[in-house]
């Protein structure tokens, strides 16, 4: 699994506004382009001989129901219910230490699927987990569904308002992890508003500096100078190109 990048690390450093704003989010989803603009429909003739010329379709067809197979079964025993997940087949608490070691072994050998499956099978057996439900949202979004992370992390919140011990960091958790998924496909508006409630709950640096990104990014400066003080207070990094944009507002000199 490749980190995730450092505010105001190298890679975010010398970045324009927008391409750090997206990589601090986690990469902002792709727009339309030519590259995806759907290719002109085949004529008959060339249909019906790919219909009767499987050697060619037939290995890919294959992966690709390999794939959909293993998928189905990493998740089976939870499914999207108003915008969050939940368990359909409650497992017996005894599975736990499998789970984890699973979990473990996969998330080392970036075993995406197998993750998920891991997880999925933690929060079967324990659905009252606010951590668990974070730990299946973040495997969600480092298998690219994102929409199902966000849902698993809608109810990493729930738990957390019922759960015992770090149930509040549990809760801040699950709402940066919100926002980041907002920016992400360029809903910066929203990620602001995610942001802020997780912060409220619990402050952290990084999470300002963040903030200030997408504040600046909106064109609210004052805000986003307002979110860096309160990232350098905390130790967050604020990226090098966003710093130099609001120090020269700051300085009348932008």
């Amino acid at each position: 699994m490749s980190p995730s990048p450092r505010i105001g690390s190298r890679r975010t450093a010398g970045l324009g506004l927008a391409a750090a704003a997206c990589l601090l989010a986690g990469g902002c989803a792709r727009t339309t382009s030519t590259l995806e603009t759907p290719a002109p429909a085949a004529s008959a003739a060339s249909a019906a001989s790919a219909v009767d010329s499987p050697s060619a379709a037939s290995p890919e067809s294959e992966r690709s129901r390999a794939r959909r197979l293993a998928w189905e079964a990493a998740i089976a025993g939870v499914r999207e219910v108003d915008g969050r997940l939940a368990v359909t087949d409650p497992l017996a608490a005894a599975v736990r230490a499998a789970a984890e070691r699973d979990a473990a072994e996969a998330l080392a050998s970036n075993r995406r699927t197998d993750l998920v499956a891991a997880r999925v099978r933690l929060v079967r057996a324990r659905p009252e987990s606010a951590a668990a439900w974070n730990d299946l949202g973040d495997a969600l979004r480092m298998a690219d569904r994102a929409a199902l992370a966000a849902a698993a992390h809608r109810s990493a919140r729930d738990a957390a308002a019922t759960g015992p011990g770090l149930a509040p960091s549990e809760s801040a958790r699950a709402g940066r992890a919100l926002a980041r998924l907002a920016a992400r496909r360029g809903a910066f508006a929203e990620a602001v508003d995610r942001m802020r409630e997780a912060l409220a709950i619990e402050d952290d640096g990084d999470a300002h500096a963040r903030l200030a990104v997408w504040l600046m990014y909106l064109g609210d400066r004052p805000a986003a100078r307002a979110a860096m003080a309160d990232a350098d207070r905390l130790g967050g990094r604020v990226p090098a190109t966003v710093r130099a944009r609001l120090d020269e507002d700051a300085d009348g000199t932008g």
